[in-house]
């Protein structure tokens, strides 16, 4: 309600903040979360129901289950970035409320109008016991993590997550940590319709100025199809931007240090010559930092020890790698896995053994065929990192388990029936050895299933009684079964 309340304030604020077109803001932040929030409203009977499981024979009768409860007090923290101020904001609260936890949530002081705003929204429609704001910088952060939560929940950058580790480490508080990473693109000699892949990948290179975590960083290009793409990509921005981007409804950079830091990259191939690149469609002049505008830009043939091949771009700027097989952009790859693991990686072919190829051969956090960037769209699966690029997931089902204790629960009737004898306490040499024998014996029952455990345990339990007795009484047992036996057939008869 809160959101669909103030949605005009909310995308107000959002283009304060980064110039992004209210449809991009709308689709991008408002109706991701609201499509979230809608997840967890209609399934969260099914997914905090506690869940039965199997037990073990050994145990029988006995009735096991987990159950999602919330995380130990006083609740959760979530400390969310400046590029998807609202989206990476609410969704992890809506998660860490939908699991019952109290959640404080610290926005990003570079987005400073959403933070202000959510500052004010929040207390109008959450009691401060349940959802509250923090606004700040780093002092705010850093005492906040000086207390023990249930979780900390933080969306950023490897760095900044590294310290956020350390500090919750410090008070055995558990951390989910959503980070980044040079997500690869390999458009193989198969691919499909050329300016469907072209307006794909230009599209997620460019949305919300490229400042996307799981936005394509790079793309490796089979030689075959590279003229063909460099052609189609150069055509793509110009239908998306126009020839001046700048008049354009291109999301800008955060502020003006980003800004400047991705322009200092594009410089660096510029100075370089061709021994660093070759600037193939934009460029250093067509940006201007001070208005926090970088131009979208395509560079072919970066080397690796140039900052746009060394660091997370996070702006509208696309490397090209031309490779001449599958097992080139493999070995690519492979090298920059070596610093630092993708968030996702993006296959384009028709071929899904050259997919599966890939997909085999290169780790990542997530994975796409033939798009880029969709996979975060959707509340049914699960998004997290991987080595570098982070550790745990959300969305949907996976915030509950993320949100959640899972409190493992068994309930077994305490009579003497259920005690077989006390085979299981000392001494077990008792019987002459039998008893311990017969504790032994319990452990090769095989589990008892969910769905019938109540008669299967009766049923395991006349097998094992009958088993001891024959054992212990054959003669006695023989002429039971045999009593037992004419009984049935007169009845029968």
């Amino acid at each position: 309600r809160m959101i669909v309340e103030n949605k005009h304030a909310i995308l107000s604020a959002i283009f304060q903040d980064l110039g992004k077109h209210a449809i991009e803001a709308e689709v991008g932040e408002v109706g991701t979360t609201l499509i979230e929030i809608d997840e967890l409203l209609s399934q969260l009977p099914a997914y905090a129901k506690p869940q039965q499981v199997p037990s073990p024979g050994l145990l029988m009768p006995a009735f096991s289950e987990i159950r999602y409860e919330p995380l130990r007090s006083p609740g959760c923290l979530v400390i969310s970035p400046f590029n998807y101020p609202i989206n990476l904001s609410l969704v992890p609260v809506a998660g860490s409320l939908a699991a019952g936890n109290p959640v404080i949530l610290k926005p990003s002081e570079m987005a400073t109008n959403v933070a202000t705003l959510l500052a004010k929204l929040v207390p109008q429609y959450f009691e401060p016991s349940v959802f509250a704001i923090v606004e700040g910088g780093i002092p705010e952060t850093t005492q906040l993590l000086q207390h023990p939560w249930g979780l900390v929940f933080f969306t950023g950058s490897s760095r900044v997550g590294k310290i956020v580790a350390a500090q919750a480490a410090q008070t055995l508080t558990p951390v989910i940590l959503e980070l980044g990473g040079k997500s690869p693109t390999y458009i193989a000699k198969d691919c499909p319709d050329m300016r469907v892949v072209a307006d794909r990948i230009c599209w997620g290179k460019t949305v919300n100025g490229g400042q996307t975590c799981v936005a394509p960083d790079y793309v490796l290009c089979h030689r075959d199809v590279l003229d063909q793409f460099v052609k189609d990509a150069k055509k793509s921005l110009v239908r998306m931007y126009g020839e001046d981007a700048q008049k354009s409804n291109l999301t800008r950079i955060i502020n003006e240090d980003s800004a400047k830091r991705i322009i200092s990259g594009i410089k660096e191939v510029e100075l370089g010559g061709e021994s660093k690149g070759k600037m193939i469609y934009g460029g250093s002049k067509l940006c201007d930092a001070s208005s926090r505008f970088v131009a979208p830009t395509i560079v072919l043939g970066p080397t690796l020890g140039t900052q746009l091949m060394k660091e997370e771009i996070f702006g509208p700027v696309l490397p090209i790698i031309p490779v001449s097989s599958d097992e080139e952009a493999i070995e690519f790859i492979a090298k920059q896995q070596a610093v630092m693991t993708p968030l996702a990686l993006y296959v384009f072919t028709r071929s899904s053994c050259v997919f599966e190829k890939i997909a085999a051969s290169c780790p990542s956090a997530t994975l796409v065929r033939n798009d880029v960037i969709v996979q975060f769209g959707s509340p049914s699966l699960p998004i997290g990192g991987l080595g570098t690029s982070g550790y745990g997931c959300y969305h949907g089902k996976y915030s509950i388990d993320s949100f959640s204790h899972k409190r493992a629960t068994i309930y077994k009737p305490a009579t003497v029936a259920f005690e077989y004898g006390g085979v299981r306490y000392a001494p077990y040499d008792d019987w002459g050895g039998l008893k311990g024998k017969m504790f032994v014996m319990l452990t090769k029952i095989p589990k008892i299933p969910v769905l019938h455990s109540r008669w299967i345990g009766i049923a395991l339990l006349l097998i094992l009684v009958n088993a001891v007795a024959s054992t212990l009484f054959p003669v006695e047992m023989q002429e039971m079964k045999e009593t037992a036996f004419n009984l049935f057939a007169k009845i029968l008869s």
